[in-house]
């Protein structure tokens, strides 16, 4: 995903690094179907909510679960919108993130773990958070659109 920072700048990894393969592994035993972008991320669909992890091989111990566009923004007072909608959701929960950039809106939920391998732990615990900021998010959202 290009929209989203990678969180560190070293240098260039094989796709398929010891990582993505242990994360495409597992989403397929756990039913998911799985799949590697050009960048290393692994893709998969929990609940018609489309996500991605990212593997980074430099740093096995990060953990990054995100959704892929929650929604687009169309012009400013959207935008607006979805600001204080992000900011709903960064109040409320003490766990993830609503990421804005110029024309998208992701969620993400992330973690330092101590060491690698210890994501599997992590991973349903994390993706119920990253569902439950994403539909508070998409909530708050079309709760503004009807009180206009």
């Amino acid at each position: 995903m290009r929209d989203l920072p990678h969180p560190s700048s070293g240098p260039e990894l094989p796709l398929w690094n010891s990582y993505a393969c242990e994360v495409i592994t597992f989403l397929t035993e756990e039913g998911y179907e799985a799949s590697l972008d050009d960048e290393g991320d692994v893709f998969f669909v929990h609940d018609g909510l489309p996500c991605v992890i990212s593997t980074w091989e430099a740093d096995p111990a990060y953990f990054r679960l995100a959704s892929l566009s929650l929604r687009t923004i169309e012009n400013e007072s959207d935008r607006f919108r979805v600001y204080e909608a992000a900011t709903y959701v960064h109040n409320h929960f003490k766990m993830g993130r609503i990421l804005v950039d110029d024309h998208e809106v992701f969620a993400d939920v992330t973690a330092f773990l101590p060491s690698e391998g210890t994501w599997r732990d992590v991973f349903y615990r994390h993706l119920r958070a990253l569902l439950v900021i994403s539909a508070s998010f998409l909530e708050h959202m079309r709760a503004q659109w009807e009180a206009q």
